[in-house]
Formats: structure tokens, C-alpha cells, sequence
């Protein structure tokens, strides 16, 4: 093989390269039934922070502040201080007097752009819809139907990968050539390349983008499409937690490559649109964040410091309280801001009581599938793999049988109906069928008054069935079971004198017609509520073998002590506690006080949120303001 023979190939290598580089900047997302926060820069982490928001400020037209108000009603409420912005200013070599960082404030306020793309030059034959908003469209929509694997009843076949099926849609497609007033459209999508790759390479080759071009035009091209993007950067976290890859998001950045490839009109003479784009495409790659940018970054750093500046001196004068020798009880509460209310409001009611914070998954490194069902679902932070595979059962496997298959039938007939309310015609077979004796359950639903949707936890179940259940940690030899407890235990603090009751209280939340309900969960438990958790390590600690091998390593739980798992409902700040009709008479007393410590501090909670939530007139009335909560729970109008 010659030399010039190995330039293309080594010129597609660093091609490749760049858009696998390209594809690692982006954050994965979680789905809606587990979400978690996650920090939309993280893939960016090893870059400084005024790096990246010049770049995406550049590219996308991204800002990364707040509003010039914002920060003036800062300054003006004296959250920020002139030291603050001096500070700000000194960590970019600046000794200048802040005064040009308030006039700044009184700017006109900067549209972002951002580098522009092929597609915002080429114009439609018709006026509607154009080509950004057309091609954003057919990918959301060839998205939705490659990516959807529960509701739909027909998908694309996913055998080719998300390219192929897409290149495929569009040559059946065409009412695009219609809708983009483009008659060759339909001939240059059949000329389109078969692999993502080869697409790839021939937009940059057709585009003319020189090497230095490739990263900023990768960045633009995903960002456009971030959310689809961040979706298969997901796939791709959970596939390499496993030990594997998933290449959809390189097939996605071809889709979108080869989108520019396809508005291409084919001319390079001096008007055409692929020299307009050309000549804005490197302008944009001059332009330079102006001085009101620039001053945007340092109030936003000078709001940091300040933040940091209260939280130091709040932590620094806070006098913990004293701690009796031994506490009537010990509480672990998720280390979650929805959380820190209730506790401190317990340490307020109770001093008797003693409070600690730990990851709400409580670390059990768990997975969790419901008895009747495959739906299994991750009980642990969303940057780690599960390690245990955990159900649910009675302690009887041949009655865990038999309940499986009661459920399992009732979810099938449930399915069933489901989808004959999917079907074309059923809106009108369904009036027909139900007629007005749905309009009560429609108005319960409305006023919050009927009991609404079950959780899926509880779907298809009967009460009775349902408390002959408990969570179970699959089987394990002692050693290992010790080992877990030990590892637990020592990442929760556990010291000093044992108290009588341990409760482990996780948190969750309750909502109706909500997409975003695993949002307001426990994040710790990747958007589930915390209760598997808890119940699970409780067992786990009330073994009477797990605490002999404890006690043989230095860890012991005294006889007397028994640990209780709880759930406290973030929604109506209502603590529920598995277990405590089983404890021993001697202990009846101390549960009480604690029970009754619950319910003052929850009662407390509430009365300081009412205002927030319009109730300010309730907090007198304390069952009538529960009783609103509890309402506004079952409303599907109230998603928050």
C-alpha cells in the first residue's frame, strides 16, 4: 500500500475519533420512571468552567446565568456584596474598581445564536415549515417510535440500528418532498451512505469542513437535538455498566450529519447557499463573548462566593445540641432537602431523640422486581450497577406461586383493556359501554375526592394479598449477609450507645396524572421510593445470625435494640412505620413517645408549608389542613 493510499484512511480515522469525542460530551439522561438529577456538564467536568460556557456560548448560544434582574435584585437585597465581585474579578487577574459590573446590569439583554447550521440557511419552497423545524420534527418522530418499547402496539424493526430504520422511513416517506417543497429530496435520500459511518464521512467530505471544523460542527449538530441525545447517552452509561457499548448516539450525530447532507443543494458558485453558510459559519467561529457576557460570568461567580460565604458562616456559629447518653431512639433519615424539614422539626419536638443522615438507598446495592411481574427496577444511585437482584414474597414459596399467577392474570385482563381503549373507534364504543357511570369517577378525579390511580407497587392486588408481602434479599450465604450488614454499618456511623429502636426512614412521594412523579422521589433510590430499602436492611439488622457474626466484628446490636423501617411521604408529610406492632411489651413505651414525636413534628411541617401552598388559613386547623394535603395528593391537577 502507498502513502497516498493510507491518507483517507487515517484522515477517516481522526474523523471517527472526533465524532466518538463529540459523542462523550454529552450527559445521559435518565427515563420518567426512574429520574434523577444529573448535571447536564458532567461529561465536561475536566474542562474549566469559563471553557465550557465560552464554548457552548459560541455554539449553541447557551448563557449558563441568570437574568441581569436576577443579579441586580441580589445586589440590591445585599445577598451580593462589593467584596463578593472584587473577589470575582481577582480570579480573573482583574484589580479594577465593580462598578462596570453594575452598569453592565442595565444592558440591553444578548439573544443567543450560536453557530449557525446548513439547514437555518436553506429555505423551504413553501413558507411552512421550514428546515430546522421540519428536521427536528421527522428525527423526534423516527426517535420516539425506534426508542418506544412499552406503549406502542407496532414499532420499527431495531435489527439495523436506529440509522438504517431511520434511512428506511425516510425513502417510505413521501410527503417530505411535499412538505419541504424540495423535489430532488426524495432522490437524495435513496443516495444516501447504508452505514452511519460512511455517512459521516461523506457530509464532512461533501461540506468541505476542514479538520479544525469537525468538533465545534459535531457539538452543534448534537446539540440541536440534545434531549434524543442524552437519551442515548443513557443507553450507552447503562450498557457500559454492564461491560458492554451502545453506539446509538454515534447514529444519531449520522442522522443529523446526514440531514445537512440532504439540504445541501449541490452548488458552490459564489450566491449560493452553501458559500452564505460558509461565510457565518466562520464569522460565528470569530466572535468573540462580548463585555455584557463576560459580565454575566463574573456576577454569577461573585453569587457563588456569596452562597459559599453564608453556608460557611452558618456552619461555623451553629451549636449542636446535647445529646442524651442514651437516646430513646435513633432516626436515618436520606440526606434529600425533602427530608431536612421533618428531621429537624423531630429534633425540635423530641431532644430525646437523636437524628443522622445516610444515602437514602441505604446501601443496598439492589434491584427490585415485584412478585407477578418483570418489571424490575433499580434501587440504587443511577451512576451504579446493581449487584443484587431482590422480589417480594410471604415466606411460603408454593402461596408466592399462587399469588404470582392471581396477578399476573389480572395485569393481563387489565392490558387488555388498556388497549381496547387505545383502539380508533373505542371513543365512542367506550361512552356506549360505560356510559354516565364514569362522570363520578371523572369528577372524583378532578376535586381530588376519589382515591385515584394505585402505585404500580400495589396494581392488581387485593389488601389482604397484598400485607402477606414482604421485600427479600435473594439467597446468600451467611458470610456474605454479614459482610453486608458490616459494610452498612460502618458507612452509616453507627456509634456510641445503642439505643432501643434504630429507624431507617426513606422517603418518597404522591401524586396523580404526574409524568414527572419519579422526579419527586428519592434520588438515592435512581426516582423510587426509599421503603424496599429500608424495610430490607431492617430485616437484614433484626437477624439474630447477621448480629452474632456483628458482634464477632466488633459491631454489636444488643438484643434489646430493635430497628424499624419507615416512610415518610414528602407529599403530606405523613410518616408510616412497618413492623411496630410486633415489638416486644418493654418496648411499647418508647415507641409510643416516638410515634407521638412523629406526629407533632409531621403536624409541624405541614403548618410551615401551608403558606407556600395558599393554605396559610389551615395551619389553626391541623386534621382539616392534613385532610387538604391528602386531597390535593389524589388530584390530577395538582402534579407538585
Amino acid at each position: 500500500m502507498t502513502v497516498l493510499e493510507t491518507l483517507p484512511s487515517l484522515e477517516h480515522q481522526a474523523l471517527h475519533e472526533a465524532a466518538r469525542q463529540a459523542c462523550a460530551r454529552i450527559a445521559p439522561t435518565w427515563p420518567l420512571d426512574r429520574m434523577i438529577a444529573v448535571n447536564p456538564l458532567w461529561e465536561r467536568r475536566d474542562q474549566a468552567w469559563q471553557a465550557v460556557a465560552a464554548q457552548l456560548w459560541q455554539r449553541a448560544g447557551s448563557r449558563l446565568t441568570l437574568e441581569a434582574v436576577d443579579y441586580r435584585q441580589a445586589w440590591r437585597e445585599g445577598r451580593i456584596a462589593e467584596r463578593h465581585l472584587q473577589q470575582a474579578l481577582a480570579e480573573q487577574g482583574s484589580s479594577g474598581k465593580p462598578i462596570w459590573l453594575l452598569e453592565a446590569l442595565d444592558a440591553p439583554a444578548e439573544v443567543g445564536q450560536g453557530l449557525p447550521l446548513l439547514e437555518d440557511l436553506a429555505e423551504p419552497g413553501i413558507p411552512l415549515p421550514g428546515w430546522p423545524a421540519l428536521i427536528t420534527h421527522q428525527i423526534g418522530q423516527s426517535c420516539a417510535a425506534w426508542f418506544d418499547h412499552e406503549q406502542a402496539d407496532w414499532r420499527p424493526s431495531d435489527g439495523g440500528g436506529l440509522y438504517q430504520t431511520w434511512r428506511a422511513s425516510l425513502l417510505a416517506d413521501r410527503g417530505l418532498s411535499v412538505l419541504s417543497g424540495c423535489r430532488e429530496l426524495h432522490q437524495r435520500i435513496a443516495e444516501l451512505p447504508a452505514l452511519p459511518e460512511a455517512a459521516l464521512e461523506a457530509a464532512v467530505d461533501r461540506l468541505g469542513l476542514p479538520a479544525s471544523d469537525w468538533a465545534a460542527w459535531f457539538d452543534c449538530l448534537l446539540l440541536r437535538n440534545l434531549g434524543w441525545a442524552s437519551w442515548c447517552a443513557y443507553r450507552r452509561w447503562e450498557a457500559r455498566l454492564q461491560g458492554e457499548d451502545d453506539r446509538t448516539l454515534l447514529e444519531l450525530l449520522a442522522i443529523r450529519a446526514a440531514w445537512e447532507w440532504l439540504v445541501d443543494d449541490r452548488r458552490r458558485d459564489p450566491d449560493s447557499r452553501w458559500q452564505c453558510w460558509r461565510a457565518a459559519w466562520e464569522e460565528g467561529l470569530r466572535r468573540m463573548p462580548s463585555a455584557n457576557w463576560q459580565a454575566l460570568q463574573l456576577w454569577q461567580r461573585a453569587d457563588e462566593l456569596a452562597w459559599q460565604e453564608h453556608l460557611q458562616q452558618a456552619l461555623c456559629h451553629s451549636v449542636p445540641a446535647a445529646l442524651p447518653p442514651v437516646p430513646l431512639a435513633k432516626l436515618f433519615f436520606c440526606i434529600d432537602v425533602r427530608s431536612e424539614p421533618l428531621r429537624r422539626a423531630l429534633e425540635q419536638t423530641c431532644p430525646a431523640l437523636e437524628t443522622s443522615g445516610f444515602a437514602g438507598f441505604f446501601g443496598l446495592p439492589i434491584a427490585f422486581t415485584p412478585l407477578g411481574t418483570g418489571a424490575t427496577r433499580p434501587q440504587l444511585p443511577g451512576l451504579l450497577a446493581p449487584q443484587l437482584q431482590v422480589s417480594e414474597g410471604s415466606g411460603d414459596a408454593i402461596r408466592d406461586r399462587q399469588l404470582a399467577q392471581v396477578r399476573q392474570g389480572r395485569l393481563a385482563r387489565l392490558g387488555r383493556w388498556r388497549l381496547f381503549e387505545r383502539l380508533p373507534a373505542s371513543t365512542f364504543t367506550l361512552v356506549e359501554s360505560v356510559g354516565l357511570g364514569y362522570a363520578g369517577a371523572l369528577l372524583g378525579r378532578t376535586y381530588g375526592l376519589a382515591g385515584g390511580a394505585s402505585s404500580p407497587e400495589l396494581s392488581a392486588w387485593r389488601r389482604h394479598e397484598r400485607q402477606q408481602l414482604q421485600p427479600q434479599l435473594p439467597e446468600m450465604s451467611q458470610l456474605q449477609r454479614v459482610d453486608l450488614a458490616e459494610r452498612i454499618l460502618k458507612a452509616m456511623g453507627l456509634n456510641g450507645p445503642v439505643p432501643p429502636l434504630l429507624v431507617l426512614l426513606g422517603h418518597g412521594s404522591q401524586s396523580a396524572n404526574n409524568p414527572q412523579a419519579a422526579g419527586l422521589d428519592c434520588g438515592a433510590c435512581c426516582g423510587q421510593s426509599g421503603e424496599i430499602n429500608a424495610r430490607l436492611l431492617a430485616g437484614l439488622l433484626n437477624d439474630a445470625q447477621v448480629r452474632a457474626g456483628l458482634r464477632v466484628r466488633g459491631l454489636d446490636l444488643p438484643p434489646h435494640c430493635q430497628v424499624l423501617a419507615g416512610l415518610h411521604n414528602t407529599t403530606t408529610d405523613e410518616v408510616r412505620v412497618f413492623g411496630c406492632e410486633s415489638l416486644p411489651a418493654e418496648l411499647q413505651p418508647s415507641w409510643q413517645r416516638l410515634r407521638l414525636a412523629l406526629d407533632s413534628a409531621s403536624a409541624e411541617v405541614r403548618r410551615q408549608r401551608a403558606g407556600k401552598l395558599g393554605l396559610a388559613p389551615l395551619p389553626a386547623q391541623p386534621e382539616r389542613l392534613l385532610g387538604q394535603l391528602r386531597r390535593r395528593a389524589r388530584d390530577w391537577a395538582q402534579t407538585r
